[in-house]
């Protein structure tokens, strides 16, 4: 019986790994316990979310209006358009 009751048990991971309310990836995944016991998860993608590594990555960040695509930066914020270390 216990190892059926293992089996019938749903893992969720966040960022090829990652438990519950210890994420660090671009997905954050919370739990909590309602008041009968079962689980509830929360799933969303960061404020901040990186794409690739290196110069060829894209990061996306919510919460100061850029988005900066290998060395190009655009700034929602100052409305400025930033290549190659020149203003556009």
């Amino acid at each position: 019986i216990n190892a059926a009751k293992k089996a019938a048990k749903t893992e969720i991971t966040a960022n090829t790994g990652e438990a519950a309310n210890a994420t660090t990836g671009n997905v954050t995944l919370t739990s909590t316990t309602a008041a009968d016991g079962h689980t509830i998860y929360d799933v969303k993608l960061k404020d901040t979310v990186t794409l690739g590594t290196g110069a060829n990555a894209v990061t996306i960040d919510g919460t100061a209006g850029k988005a900066t695509i290998g060395s190009s930066v655009v700034d929602g914020v100052n409305n400025t358009i930033t290549t190659g270390g020149a203003n556009a």
